[in-house]
């Protein structure tokens, strides 16, 4: 049996890190349904502090399983923790994350909510988990 663990936020040149190759991989697939971002985009704000991004990983294998890219945003009213990407395998392994390192982390940075764009299967994953839906984001193509 493996054993997953969180692998921080990290950030700092690709080549100084052992998962950026993974790492890369796991953000090109989470940006094929997304047009605002591509994985070089977040990459660049990674490395220049504007978004945070962690990993977990098996500790057995070197495997990584999710990719969780954040950004902290401040509002004249309100400070938030936007979960901008996050994509993986094996959800059920390690969703707990989010409640056990993403929030405490939020909270540390005077976050007062944690919000993210997904899909409704993850939405269904995270309202027994707290998460409600506050909004529905429409798009149209011009």
């Amino acid at each position: 049996m493996s054993t997953l663990a969180w692998k921080g936020l990290i950030g700092g040149e690709p080549y100084a890190n052992p998962y950026w190759e993974q790492v890369m991989a796991w953000l090109v697939k989470g940006c094929e349904q997304g047009r605002e971002l591509t994985a070089v985009d977040i990459m660049r704000a990674v490395w220049e502090k504007r978004m945070q991004l962690g990993v977990v990983e098996d500790t057995e294998t070197g495997i990584v399983h999710c990719v969780v890219v954040t950004e902290i945003t401040n509002y004249p009213s309100l400070k938030t923790c936007t979960v901008i990407l996050l994509v993986g395998e094996r959800l059920a392994d390690w969703v707990h994350f989010l409640e056990d390192v993403l929030e405490p982390w939020a909270r540390e940075n005077q976050c007062k909510t944690i919000r993210g764009w997904c899909r409704e299967g993850l939405e269904r994953v995270l309202t027994p988990r707290g998460w409600k839906r506050a909004r529905v984001l429409m798009e149209k193509d011009l």
